[in-house]
């Protein structure tokens, strides 16, 4: 709304000055209401803009200086992702899980996603559905019991590499960033990540699971109803 009031105002105001358009004559209390409903519009725009990763198109994103390949996509989520050869194993899994899968496909829901390269996956000691939950450990499990361990630990792998909150990326901005910008936020399981600004004007991200060791964001991609950041190594491990 607030792109079509200055669109609008620049339109009459070039229209005025070639005598195409006459506004017509207000009374001061209508031009009164007039603007009150134009500051309104614009506050409610920018409160709608401000809940979709507060700061993170300003500040996580596309901060000044930035040397990490950052895209606009006019796609969703879980187009991207699907689509995206080098995470293909992580959209398998996030197919599993339906919660996931239906927020990511959700233009409504925004949501913030750190998707592990393919390679990432192939090089762990163990699938990502044999862990935490040991599956059948001493074989006397049904295979109800089997199919629960297996959702489980997939759900447990996926929802590590999910931010559904609202964020405040703020300390990862200014000139003290990179000395001191570190935020803390937590995975929709409950998980603590920690992002941090580098020298070289990228991000890094680490987490519990990996015994607080950062890893490059090497790309960042925004679409429609979230940001996919992508990196070399998983969030959790066996």
């Amino acid at each position: 709304m607030k792109i079509q009031t200055t669109i609008f105002a620049t339109f009459v105001t070039a229209a005025i000055a070639k005598n195409i358009y006459k506004p017509p004559k207000l009374s001061d209390i209508q031009i009164r209401e007039l603007e009150e409903l134009t500051k309104r519009q614009i506050m409610d725009q920018e409160f709608l803009e401000q809940q979709l990763f507060r700061a993170t198109s300003q500040q996580l994103v596309i901060p000044e200086g930035m040397e990490v390949t950052t895209t606009v996509h006019n796609s969703l989520l879980t187009t991207y992702i699907n689509n995206h050869p080098d995470l293909s194993i992580f959209s398998m899994y996030v197919r599993d899980v339906m919660s996931i899968a239906l927020r990511i496909d959700n233009p409504k829901q925004s949501t913030l996603i750190f998707a592990p390269r393919n390679s990432a996956v192939e090089q762990l000691s163990a699938k990502p559905w044999e862990f935490p939950r040991k599956v059948d450990e001493n074989n006397v499990s049904t295979d109800q019991e089997i199919d629960e361990t297996i959702a489980s630990n997939i759900a447990s792998f996926v929802e590590s590499h999910i931010v559904t909150d609202v964020l405040d990326f703020s300390p990862l901005a200014g000139a003290d960033a990179v000395a001191l910008g570190i935020v803390e936020v937590k995975t929709i399981n409950g998980k603590a990540l920690r992002l941090k600004n580098v020298a070289d004007g990228g991000f890094q991200v680490s987490s519990a699971g990996t015994d607080w060791k950062f890893v490059d964001i090497q790309e960042i991609q925004l679409v429609e109803n979230g940001v996919i950041l992508i990196i070399p190594q998983l969030l959790v491990m066996p």
